[in-house]
């Protein structure tokens, strides 16, 4: 699939694998947050790997963390995919900027 011509290179990729946990979202907001360099690039592709029973509240709690560590100019393009034999207490997290 081409994007935009202009994203032939990627500058930087994060792979952040986090622990749901149901009571507190703090392992996600700190992992999430130590991507500071999400702001030095105009574009981001950031893709889950889930398990097909989680939580889709789980993946928009993790966009909106994303979103507002991002700068509004920063384009995003979200994705997911799903497999049974994946954690269900996991969401592994693929960032990927250019």
């Amino acid at each position: 699939i081409l994007i935009e011509s202009s994203f032939d290179k990627i500058y930087y990729y994060a792979r952040l694998k986090i622990k749901i946990d149901t009571n507190n979202s703090n392992e996600a907001v700190l992992a999430i947050k130590e991507l500071k360099n999400l702001n030095n690039h105009k574009m981001c592709i950031i893709h889950f790997s889930i398990h097909p029973d989680c939580s889709l509240h789980v993946l928009g709690n993790i966009i909106e963390i994303i979103s507002d560590t991002a700068d509004e100019e920063v384009e995003m393009i979200y994705g997911t995919t799903s497999d049974k034999n994946y954690p269900l207490d996991y969401v592994e997290v693929k960032i990927y900027a250019a």
